[in-house]
């Protein structure tokens, strides 16, 4: 699955992708775990991945969490296409009810 780049989102306040590579590049040489307890947008983590680091990040943040598996897993095209299909059909199955 295709990964996708650490500028592709508008995550607030994150980290620059060139720093997060010269840090790890830095202060990782005899490293066999990366953890980042804040991970954002996982600029930090994305770079660990790329010198094969085994990486683990943690954030309070559900779109952080989200934005950090597309970029470290890859995103399948076909299933959120499914998963858009099956929440319209859903939405539009709902009856509404209107407020006395």
């Amino acid at each position: 699955m295709p990964t996708l780049p650490t500028y592709i989102d508008r995550y607030p306040a994150k980290m620059v992708a060139s720093l997060a590579e010269r840090l790890i590049s830095r202060y990782t040489a005899d490293c066999t775990a990366l953890l980042d307890p804040f991970c954002g947008s996982s600029a930090v983590l994305v770079a660990g991945q790329q010198k094969e680091i085994p990486v683990t990040g943690i954030d309070i943040n559900p779109y952080a969490v989200l934005l950090s598996k597309v970029k470290l897993q890859g995103f399948h095209l076909g299933l959120a296409m499914r998963l858009c299909t099956t929440l319209t059909e859903r939405a539009t199955s709902l009856t509404t009810t209107s407020a006395i």
